[in-house]
């Protein structure tokens, strides 16, 4: 569990792991997207007709 966080409930604490799972969900698929758009842009730099 997080620091600075006390679940009082059941659900609190549910809600609090299903954040925590979320959030790092989120991260991972903004790095993929940003790895992406890095790619797509070299490979326009580049002046590749077929990108990956």
């Amino acid at each position: 569990m997080e620091e600075g966080r006390l679940a009082n409930t059941k659900q609190q604490r549910k809600r609090i792991r299903v954040a925590q799972r979320q959030r790092l969900e989120n991260l991972r698929y903004k790095s993929s997207i940003k790895t992406y758009f890095k790619r797509l842009k070299n490979y326009v730099a580049a002046g590749d007709s077929v990108a990956g």
